[in-house]
C-alpha cells in the first residue's frame, strides 16, 4: 500500500496512548490516521459478503485471458478462496466462508477511504450509562408490573438499545457493546420476576391460609389475584355484620348426650355457614351455637347489606327444611334469631403476635348482636336496623316496622325491621302488615283504643304474630298510666 500510494509513504509511526504502558491510541501511515485499540488492533468495516471485491482465477491470469490493464494502478491480493485451503473466516456478512484474502482487502480499503468502525474512549462511559438508564428503567418498571407487561417492557429496551447501537453503527460508524446490555436485560428480568414470584407466592400461601377458613374458595381466589386491594393491618369500612343464635339452646343441650349434641350443631352450623359462604361472607367466629359473619370484607361489596339479608332469608328457610329431617330422626326442632347492622366498622387483623382473628369491631357491630337478642322481645326470626333497611330498600324484601328502641348501652334510638322474607307477599301477610302498620300509627299517636283494635284485627288475621300481641299488651299498660309529655314512641331495652 505504501507502494501504491505516490509519492511513497513516510514508514509508519505508533502513536502511544496518554498513559503510556505500551498502549497504541492509533497508527499514522502517513497522513493516513489508522484508528486502533490500545493493543494496536483495528476494527474491520466489512462492505458484504465475499466478492464484494473483484476476484479473478490465477489461471486466467496466466493464461493471458485478463487484459494486462485490469490490474494497472490497482493494489493486487494474491489468496485463498477455495474451502480446501482452509482460509474462509466468518464475518457479520458470511458466517465461516469469507476468504482471508477479502479481509485484508476489506482493512486497505477501509485506510484508503478512511473508512473506519471506531471505539472512542468515550464509548466505555456510554456503554455504563445506557447500563445505569436499563437498570433505572427496569427497577421502576419491573417490580409494579406482571410478568407479561415486563416481558413486553423487557423487550421495548432491548429494540431501544438496538436501535441505539444500530444508528450508531451506520451513521456514525461507532460500535457499541450489545452483549453486556442484553445480558443485563434478560438476567435483570428473571432476577426480578423470579423474585416478585417468590415473595408474591409465599404472600398469597399466608393470605389463604389466613382467610381459607373465613370466606368461600371463590372469594379467596378473588383476594388473591386482587392482593393490592387487601389491607389486613385495620381500616375503617361500611360494612354489614351478622349474629345469629339459636332459641332455647340449653335445654336442647341438657336432652341430648354429649355425642349427638355435638353432631347436631356440627350439622346446623355447617349448613348455615355454607349459606354465608355462597353469598360471600366471612365466618367471623363461632360462640358456641352462635355465629358472627360481616360482608363487605375483605373484598369490597357493594352491595353487602343485601347480601347478609338474603342470607338471613336463606338461614331460615333452609333451617325449616332441616326440621323436617331431624323430625324423622327423632330430633327436636330450634328456632333462631338473627340480628343485621350495617355502618362504619372497624376490621382487620386483631390480637397478638403469636394468635390473631381477621374480625370486626365498633358499635355497629355491638348494634347487630343486640338486634339478635331483641328477637326474644318480639318474637320474631329477623330483624334489621333502619341503616340496613336504607341500604336494601330498594330490592324486594319484605319487612315491616317494629318499633323505636334505645338498645342497651346506647343513647340515641334506633328504628327496628322485621325482615320476613324476599320478594312478593302473600295476600295473608299482606293483611297482616297492613293491620299492623296502622295500628302501630295510631300507637305512636297515643290512640290506645283504635291501636288496640287494629293490634286485634292483626291477631285475627295471624294468632300466632308476637308483636301484635306485645303492642296489645302496651296499649294496656299505657291506658291505665299514660307515658309523659315528651313520650317520644321509643322502648328502652333493659336487657341485651
Amino acid at each position: 500500500m505504501r507502494v501504491y500510494l505516490n509519492p511513497p509513504l513516510p514508514p509508519i509511526i505508533h502513536s502511544w496512548g496518554k498513559e503510556g504502558g505500551g498502549s497504541v491510541d492509533h497508527i499514522q501511515i502517513g497522513k493516513l490516521n489508522v484508528p486502533t485499540d490500545e493493543e494496536g488492533k483495528l476494527l474491520i468495516n466489512y462492505y458484504g459478503p465475499g466478492k464484494t471485491f473483484r476476484h479473478y482465477p490465477i489461471s486466467d491470469v496466466v493464461l493471458g485471458k485478463i487484459p494486462p490493464d485490469t490490474f494497472k494502478d490497482k493494489i493486487v491480493l494474491l489468496g485463498f478462496t477455495a474451502a480446501i485451503y482452509q482460509d474462509l473466516h466468518p464475518t457479520s456478512f458470511q458466517p465461516g466462508s469469507y476468504p482471508g484474502v477479502e479481509t485484508h482487502a476489506t482493512v486497505i480499503a477501509n485506510i484508503l477511504r478512511q473508512d473506519f468502525l471506531t471505539r472512542p474512549g468515550a464509548t466505555l462511559f456510554l456503554d455504563a450509562l445506557i447500563l445505569l438508564l436499563l437498570g433505572i428503567i427496569l427497577g421502576l418498571l419491573l417490580p409494579p408490573t406482571r410478568p407479561v407487561s415486563g416481558a413486553l417492557g423487557v423487550l421495548i429496551c432491548l429494540v431501544s438499545v438496538t436501535g441505539v447501537a444500530y444508528y450508531a453503527f451506520l451513521v456514525q460508524k461507532i460500535w457499541l457493546n450489545m452483549i453486556f446490555p442484553f445480558i443485563f436485560v434478560i438476567l435483570d428480568y428473571v432476577a426480578i420476576t423470579s423474585y416478585k414470584y417468590l415473595t408474591e407466592e409465599k404472600k398469597k400461601k399466608a393470605i389463604k391460609h389466613a382467610f381459607q377458613h373465613y370466606v368461600a374458595p371463590a372469594v379467596v381466589d378473588q383476594m388473591l389475584e386482587r392482593i393490592d386491594q387487601l389491607h389486613l393491618g385495620g381500616e375503617r369500612k361500611q360494612l354489614t355484620a351478622l349474629f345469629s343464635d339459636i332459641r332455647g339452646f340449653t335445654g336442647i343441650a341438657e336432652k341430648m348426650p354429649p355425642e349427638n349434641l355435638v353432631r347436631f350443631l356440627n350439622e346446623y352450623l355447617s349448613a348455615m355457614t355454607k349459606i354465608i359462604l355462597d353469598y360471600e361472607g366471612t365466618v367471623d367466629k363461632y360462640m358456641g351455637d352462635a355465629i358472627m359473619a360481616f360482608y363487605g370484607a375483605p373484598l369490597e361489596q357493594a352491595d353487602h347489606a343485601v347480601r347478609a339479608c338474603q342470607t338471613a332469608v336463606e338461614m331460615i328457610t333452609r333451617l325449616q327444611e332441616l326440621w323436617q329431617e331431624w323430625e324423622a330422626r327423632g330430633l327436636p326442632p330450634m328456632h333462631i334469631g338473627i340480628g343485621i347492622n350495617s355502618g362504619d366498622m372497624s376490621v382487620g387483623n386483631m390480637g397478638s403476635e403469636e394468635r390473631f382473628d381477621y374480625t370486626i369491631l365498633g358499635d355497629n357491630v355491638n348494634l347487630a348482636s343486640r338486634l339478635e337478642g331483641i328477637n326474644k322481645q318480639y318474637g320474631t326470626n329477623i330483624v334489621i336496623s333502619q341503616f340496613t333497611w336504607a341500604l336494601v330498600r330498594d330490592h324486594p324484601f319484605m319487612v315491616r316496622e317494629l318499633d323505636s328502641v334505645r338498645v342497651k348501652g346506647k343513647h340515641e334510638p334506633v328504628m327496628i325491621y322485621e325482615l320476613i322474607g324476599y320478594g312478593q307477599l302473600d295476600q295473608q301477610t299482606e293483611a297482616l302488615l297492613k293491620t299492623f302498620h296502622e295500628g302501630l300509627d295510631a300507637y305512636k299517636n297515643r290512640q290506645w283504643d283504635r291501636a288496640m283494635a287494629l293490634f286485634q284485627e292483626a291477631l285475627r288475621v295471624n294468632p300466632k304474630d308476637e308483636p301484635s300481641k306485645i303492642y296489645l299488651e302496651r296499649c294496656a299498660e299505657y291506658q291505665q298510666n299514660p307515658p309523659l309529655a315528651d313520650w317520644d314512641g321509643v322502648f328502652v331495652m333493659k336487657t341485651k
